[in-house]
């Protein structure tokens, strides 16, 4: 069993919604390759963001729904290779369960002018729900629970970073505490296109999904947009920002592959057909090794996991803001 380090920062520590069981290759990237790449040299912390969803819950989604989704992501990841022996899997509800008071406190140190800074509120329409202004909050206690200062995740949590490190250093230089300063470390690529050349993500449907047949990978794929003034194969063609395939090509491909094919590709000797076919099939060896079912976990030995997780954390939290 992991021993946890607290007191010692240099803990890395990411985070996903259970909103469903589905893990998308924006995850991948984001998240889980990071989990896989650094568990065996850092204190690694998985966080299943089940508060951070509670104003995203309809009357369909039931608390037994959220423990399956739960589960089953920690299946995907452990066929992928995270070893739940390094990366300590914890629910939210639970090791924040007695942290009130510090919400309260560190919500003194966040206001509603800075928050509205942020990326997420600059685009929303409607006034935004008092819920969302306490995400900053609980992705702050994420850092100070697990005594972590590095965070896995897409550049687009580079703003919150931001947010999270200007109130650590306020409630230091006040309190004369020393919370630390937080790093981002980001996948291959700073986060994933969907195949509608948006970040890939649910709310957008424009996921790949670990789960997904070789069909369904290839059928997304194919709809990526290259580009439009390139009608016949052996037209030269540069890889520009607006070549979706490329984009997600370098996420997949090794750096030297991928200079290849791109040379070949603006040379007009390999055709949109055939890159894309190569993209699928990269995606795909990765979505078979999630669905490969070699954990031999049972559910409920997962779900222990879970709670021991969960548990080990609170019992060695002593947070007090």
């Amino acid at each position: 069993m992991q021993k946890l380090v607290i007191n010692n920062y240099n803990n890395a520590v990411t985070s996903i919604k259970p909103t469903d069981s589905r893990l998308h290759f924006g995850h991948w990237i984001g998240n889980i390759s990071s989990l896989i790449k650094y568990q065996e040299e850092k204190c690694c912390f998985f966080i299943f963001a089940d508060l951070q969803m509670q104003n995203m819950i309809s009357d369909t989604i039931s608390d037994t729904s959220i423990k399956n989704n739960m589960i089953s992501m920690m299946r995907q990841m452990i066929n992928l290779g995270v070893n739940p022996k390094k990366v300590t899997f914890a629910i939210e509800s639970v090791i924040k369960k007695e942290q009130l008071s510090n919400v309260i406190i560190l919500s003194d140190y966040f206001t509603n002018t800075r928050i509205n800074r942020l990326p997420l509120f600059k685009q929303q329409s409607s006034p935004c729900k008092l819920s969302m202004y306490v995400f900053p909050i609980l992705q702050a206690l994420d850092f100070l629970i697990t005594q972590s200062d590095i965070a896995f995740s897409n550049k687009d949590n580079k703003p919150f970073i931001e947010l999270i490190n200007e109130i650590f250093k306020t409630i230091n230089r006040s309190k004369k505490y020393n919370f630390p300063h937080i790093n981002l470390i980001t996948g291959v690529v700073d986060f994933l296109h969907g195949f509608d050349g948006n970040k890939m993500s649910k709310s957008h449907n424009n996921c790949i999904y670990l789960d997904d047949t070789y069909d369904d990978i290839r059928s997304k794929v194919n709809k990526m947009y290259t580009d439009a003034n390139r009608i016949h194969g052996n037209e030269r063609e540069n890889i520009k920002d607006t070549n979706i395939v490329f984009k997600c090509l370098r996420a997949f491909c090794q750096p030297e592959d991928y200079n290849s094919i791109s040379q070949q590709y603006e040379n007009g000797e390999m055709t949109d057909t055939y890159v894309k076919s190569y993209l699928s099939d990269l995606i795909y060896q990765i979505a078979q090794k999630s669905q490969s079912n070699s954990t031999h976990f049972t559910d409920n030995e997962l779900w222990d996991i879970l709670l021991n997780g969960s548990n080990r954390i609170k019992a060695n939290n002593k947070l007090v803001v």
